[in-house]
């Protein structure tokens, strides 16, 4: 992750935006992943 993270700030700007802030798109993508995964295996604990 950090090298894809990396390779994006080094592009400059992406969509007008500055890379880095652009870049920590990727940590907040896996986040939101681990969330879903966290509340979909508790939910399936308290149902079953």
């Amino acid at each position: 992750m950090p090298p894809l993270q990396g390779s994006i700030i080094d592009l400059g700007t992406v969509a007008g935006l500055p890379a880095v802030n652009v870049s920590f798109i990727l940590p907040f993508i896996c986040f939101a992943v681990i969330c879903v995964y966290g509340a979909r295996t508790n939910r399936r604990r308290i149902v079953g």
